[in-house]
């Protein structure tokens, strides 16, 4: 069943020329849709055409389903042509192959029927076309392959082009079962194209998959007719045309459609997606665009949560195919130093793809001999740029075929790897806004803490003070039974432990006055060391490490050494059974990550403190809490849940930070973070300090105290130290009293009343009527202004006897 073109190309064959010794059997005449207007003669005889029965009909019907398209469009020029012949194999009505001339002229213009194509029909035997050889000559020439298949099924004939369609042989065909080479998924549909008896079900034209002798996939489209052969027994041939390029390009188009659809799904997917969710809707969609891309394995290197930490996605197919490849295959930063020819490319913004490894560069020899490795046929690298700079790539592997992506394709894949970039981003950015809530939360949470113990201070030390004064005072004015002053001493032991209690909350909501000066580093520590050494059973290892060039710190000494001796104590209970504790100390820039996390000034240098144990580790929950006031994981009794929570105010009021790192099963390790200062600064610590004249100065003292047992404390200490005292129950009566009286008065002790007066304005009263007079003031306030000047000092509550002396000293000696 060919065709024949008017032109006289290899498809056709031209006999326009050629006169007519016959007459025709059948003329019939044509409208301009090719349909049969008139009919004039009868070719039922010889061409088994009744001619009456096509007017009305749709001329190409008369042809076979393969034959149609190209004699529809040789019909259709003929008009330009002016007349040609087309000699074509057809079938008559009894389903019997016959060969027809078919001689064709446009109509003429006047013509009343309006028919504007003329067709004459006359039959072709072997004794007008040569017999067999002219057959054969036609069929060779066709541009379809055919094969003649007989009622067992297998092939009596193939023209050379159905040979070479399959890369066989005419003789290794002749015989064959033709549906061995479909397609295994396509043969249950495609079998009845090959099977006499089976007219009812062959409909049309069919298209499937089917694979050459030498392996070749193809494509292939094609039509069956069944007729009578010679041997009068029922034998089908079948018209094949190759249509793998349209297939392929009918498919390469459905996959682009679809990915430009999965693209725009992303695209609306990760915008509503939660934070929480974006890893695994990077790992589904990866697989997705995978098989779009029709590649085996596919991953991501992403930048976006960090430029020194990254992040990889990496999908593959099935687990045999990732375990075949696991041990050579690398996709993150390791794949970046392994192949420098291709991260060079990436790194710099360009695509790289390979489709032939053989094609690969001699400085590419790394990625050659990975890919052959591992058996890759074809990768595709895309870079992710932001603001110009790499920020990761997307990359694909096919290990079944060798692939080169469209340039259409890698857009699209480049959009996709951009969104999973943003989508990272943005969930950093979330996780950084929650974790700022988080610290502002915490120090909220302090604050709250702070103001409570702050408004509690003043009543909670004024009752201290006197209870610890008294108490001492018991204690040295009589000569009682030792059971008695074994209980004195039990209570001043509980008062002393209440007034740490307060400190260490005013520390921790960096209330308590704190007595900040430079501090070698080095010098600390190791007083740190002698004092928690003692601490510490035999089965603990400790080990402290100094870095050279320490330098100094602005601490407030004790209170820095209360917080390590804390963490250290800490690291002890940590490990009952015993271990190893490392304490070390080195001055060194802060990382962007540090800075980031603890609220700490990039530009600065800070002399870090880390104590690291092997203990039980904390679990998440037990971290996220570990420095709230009052909250433990030792057993009743064994803490007071205020230690860290201390330890975090005091540093903070240094302007350092503290932070935790820790996992269950992998030990614990704090760093404390302190601004170090210039060197030599420390020498200006020991400035201040002088010793004290140890017997009372001779002088008149002002007593002003609101609290009435404070009062009578201070008076009594003032007096047995051999002071004149004069008791006054306000700032308002001492000022009378010094305006009313001209006795020389040497110093005045006061107490603050209010925690938000101004000490100056407070007891400006007391300056206007004494120019000049020495002034010591007493406050419980945690907030109360400490200012200070010449004849003015500053005594936090509770106090004893010692520190209320000297500072009346030091004043009356100043």
């Amino acid at each position: 069943m060919g065709d024949c073109d008017l032109s006289g190309g290899s498809d056709f064959m031209t006999v326009e020329s050629r006169s007519r010794e016959t007459e025709p059997s059948l003329v019939i005449r044509l409208d301009t849709a090719l349909v049969c207007i008139t009919a004039v003669g009868d070719g039922t005889r010889s061409l088994g055409i009744a001619g009456e029965t096509l007017i009305g009909k749709f001329f190409p019907e008369l042809l076979a389903p393969s034959e149609m398209p190209a004699v529809i469009e040789t019909l259709r020029s003929v008009v330009e042509e002016r007349r040609g012949a087309i000699i074509i194999a057809s079938f008559d009505l009894s389903g019997m192959l016959r060969w027809v001339e078919l001689t064709v002229t446009p109509a003429r213009v006047n013509s009343e029927d309006r028919a504007s194509i003329e067709i004459e029909f006359q039959e072709h035997g072997s004794e007008t076309v040569e017999g067999e050889s002219r057959y054969r000559s036609l069929i060779d020439n066709m541009r379809d392959s055919l094969c003649e298949i007989g009622e067992d099924g297998r092939i009596l004939y193939a023209s050379p082009s159905y040979a070479e369609l399959f890369g066989g042989s005419l003789d290794g065909l002749l015989g064959s079962d033709p549906v061995e080479s479909v397609h295994v998924d396509d043969r249950r549909r495609v079998s009845h194209l090959f099977r006499p008896g089976a007219r009812s079900r062959r409909q049309g034209t069919l298209v499937y998959r089917a694979q050459s002798i030498l392996g070749v996939p193809l494509h292939l489209e094609a039509t069956a007719r069944e007729f009578i052969g010679e041997d009068g027994r029922p034998h089908v041939v079948v018209s094949t045309r190759n249509v793998t390029e349209r297939e392929n390009a009918r498919r390469s188009l459905e996959r682009h459609i679809a990915l430009e659809a999965r693209v725009a799904e992303l695209s609306r997917v990760f915008i509503d997606l939660q934070p929480e969710a974006i890893h695994d809707g990077i790992m589904q969609s990866l697989a997705h665009v995978a098989e779009l891309a029709e590649s085996e394995h596919s991953w991501t290197y992403s930048l976006a949560t960090s430029r020194s930490e990254a992040e990889n996605f990496d999908w593959w197919r099935d687990d045999d195919l990732k375990n075949a490849s696991a041990s050579t295959t690398s996709t993150g930063s390791a794949s970046l130093a392994r192949f420098p020819y291709s991260t060079g490319m990436i790194t710099k913004g360009r695509v790289y793809q390979v489709t032939d490894v053989d094609a690969l560069p001699e400085q590419a020899e790394s990625e050659r001999k990975d890919m052959l490795e591992r058996g890759v046929r074809s990768i595709l690298g895309i870079p992710i740029m932001s603001n110009g700079q790499f920020a990761g790539f997307l990359g694909f592997e096919s290990f079944e075929r060798e692939i080169n992506w469209p340039e259409e394709t890698i857009v699209l894949l480049r959009m996709v790897g951009e969104i999973f970039f943003s989508a990272l981003r943005r969930r950093r950015s979330v996780e950084e806004l929650r974790h700022s809530q988080s610290q502002l939360l915490q120090s909220q949470k302090m604050e709250a803490v702070g103001t409570l113990a702050g408004g509690i201070a003043h009543d909670f030390n004024n009752h201290l003070a006197v209870m610890l004064g008294n108490a001492r005072f018991v204690r040295q004015e009589i000569d009682a039974d030792p059971e008695v002053m074994s209980a004195i001493e039990d209570f001043e032991r509980s008062a002393d432990h209440c007034a740490q209690l307060t400190r260490s909350l005013l520390a921790f909501s960096r209330r308590t006055p704190a007595e900040i000066l430079p501090v070698e580093v080095a010098e600390l520590v190791k007083g740190v060391e002698g004092l928690v050494r003692p601490l510490l059973p035999s089965s603990i290892v400790f080990e402290s490490r100094l870095m050279p060039d320490l330098g100094s710190f602005a601490v407030d000494r004790v209170q820095i050494q209360q917080v390590l001796v804390n963490l250290l104590v800490n690291a002890r209970d940590a490990m009952p059974d015993g271990g190893p504790i490392h304490m070390h100390a080195c001055r060194r820039p802060i990382s962007a990550a540090e800075s980031s996390s603890l609220g700490l000034d990039e530009q600065s240098e800070y002399v870090v403190l880390s104590v690291e144990d092997a203990g039980h580790g904390m679990s998440e929950e037990v971290k996220t809490r570990a420095f709230e006031p009052f909250f433990t994981t030792k057993d009743v009794g064994h803490g007071t849940g205020l230690g860290l929570a201390t330890a975090y105010g005091i540093v903070r009021q240094s302007e350092g930070a503290i932070s935790v790192d820790s996992h269950p099963g992998e030990g614990t390790t704090f760093r404390v973070y302190v601004p170090s200062v210039e060197e030599g600064s420390a020498e200006l610590a020991a400035s201040d300090a002088g010793s004290l004249t140890a017997a009372a100065a001779p002088g008149r003292i002002i007593v002003v105290e609101d609290e009435p047992a404070v009062r009578r404390l201070v008076g009594r200490i003032l007096t047995n130290a051999g002071y004149a005292v004069d008791i006054r129950c306000s700032i308002e009566d001492a000022a009378s009293f010094l305006d009313s009286d001209e006795t020389h008065v040497d110093l005045v002790v006061a107490g603050l009343v209010h925690s938000q007066n101004s000490v100056a304005s407070l007891l400006a009263p007391l300056r206007r009527s004494r120019d000049g007079l020495r002034i010591l003031v007493l406050t419980g306030f945690s907030g109360a202004p400490h200012e200070s000047g010449p004849g003015l000092c500053v005594l936090q509550k509770p106090f004893d006897e010692e520190s209320l002396l000297s500072a009346v000293r030091e004043l009356l000696t100043a």
